[in-house]
């Protein structure tokens, strides 16, 4: 459906995903939470998105936070 609203509104998909997977769910929680603290705490800590979130998602079915949508509007000629 993303999909059928872009192309009705004119724009031609190059790339739907998703992003924000268990890691990145987690980590997020302390860093709203506790303000710079929290941002220092988990600073270190985000490689493990990068590292693990693929492989979460696959086992676990895990689902992830945010669709996202790679579009663009081409030229008319």
């Amino acid at each position: 459906m993303l999909r059928e609203l872009a192309m009705a509104s004119g724009l031609e998909v190059e790339e739907i995903s998703s992003c924000s997977g268990f890691f990145s769910q987690k980590l997020t929680v302390p860093m709203r939470r506790l303000g710079l603290l929290g941002w220092a705490m988990v600073l270190p800590l985000r490689i493990l998105p990068l590292l693990f979130d693929g492989l979460i998602r696959r086992v676990t079915g895990y689902p992830d936070f945010s669709v996202t949508l790679v579009a663009y509007k081409p030229r008319h000629t």
